[in-house]
């Protein structure tokens, strides 16, 4: 029996695809410099030989996931095309800032305003004259000779990092559950499990019963990528939670080898009921104090998909 088809037919949080234009303006004009600030760093660090090929555009990347995560939350961005455009594109300065402040350093007469000479400045001088050090023989210099194949190797490699991990991140971050008559997210509580229990975690929710016996992990749990359970309540500062739907998630590790690492969406933001919040709360000792029910068990008698309270 697929447990997760117990779950068909529930009502499910459906997103507006709402944006707030003022906030996102907002969000974009303080992405500018930071992202300039990535590729000065990144070029500071190649300037004095310290750059990795991939390797630092892979952390840079990360910076990036993490300030297009904080930046779609702010924006109250709810549109993935937008969050996920306003990631790749960020990126993508990033990357260019880092050949634009090379270009400044090995070219100084050109001067900042000669952007357009940038696409001549990584076809010509970069690309075909970047030497990289084997760092297995570093005493080796006849190492140092251009490779421009694997230059180019190397900037599509990089420029995918900074393009393809905040845009992601960004997508995620706008999926959330969100309430437009509070004008918030909503609460996000998240716990993780071992690989491949969700499915034994959706039965005892079902069942109505706690999920302590159920071991946590911290990250990864024997090479696969763990379960997480995420559950959606009312925003903060909200009086009374029980007004609000609670939403469940969950995800775990697919079972083939060479995807292990990889997560599939077994349920996505279903309303519980009111045994089933319950059985999620065990694990989320502060939201469970958050939770006043009535006792008629109600909580904004909510039918079909996700509808604001009144």
């Amino acid at each position: 029996m697929n447990i997760a088809r117990a779950f068909d037919g529930r009502p499910h949080y459906v997103r507006d695809d709402g944006i707030s234009l003022i906030r996102l303006a907002i969000v974009a004009f303080l992405l500018l410099p930071a992202a300039a600030g990535v590729g000065w760093v990144l070029n500071w660090m190649y300037l004095n030989e310290h750059y990795h090929a991939v390797l630092d555009a892979a952390v840079a990347g990360l910076v990036m996931a993490g300030l297009l995560y904080l930046g779609i939350g702010k924006a109250h961005c709810r549109n993935g095309s937008v969050a996920g455009s306003l990631g790749a594109l960020a990126g993508t300065f990033a990357y260019l800032s880092f050949y634009y402040f090379g270009m400044l350093a090995h070219l100084p007469q050109l001067g900042p305003e000669r952007v357009d000479a940038l696409p001549h400045y990584i076809a010509q001088v970069r690309l075909k004259r970047d030497a990289a050090v084997n760092l297995l023989r570093p005493w080796d210099r006849k190492a140092l000779k251009p490779n421009e194949s694997l230059n180019r190797f190397h900037f599509v490699m990089e420029l995918g990092f900074l393009i393809v991990m905040p845009a992601a991140v960004a997508v995620r971050r706008s999926q959330r559950a969100y309430s437009r008559r509070h004008g918030d997210w909503l609460t996000w509580n998240a716990a993780r499990f071992k690989a491949h229990s969700g499915r034994e975690i959706l039965e005892a929710i079902l069942m109505g019963l706690g999920l302590q016996p159920f071991p946590r992990v911290a990250s990864f749990n024997q090479g696969d990528g763990p379960c997480r359970v995420v559950l959606e309540t009312a925003p903060q500062g909200v009086e009374d939670v029980s007004l609000f739907p609670a939403y469940l998630s969950v995800e775990d590790s697919r079972s083939r080898a060479l995807s292990k690492h990889l997560v599939k969406r077994i349920v996505w933001q279903v309303e519980l009921t009111l045994p089933e919040i319950e059985s999620v709360l065990t694990l989320f000792r502060e939201e469970a104090s958050r939770w006043r029910v009535s006792r008629s068990g109600s909580f904004g008698e909510a039918k079909g998909t996700y509808a604001e309270p009144d």
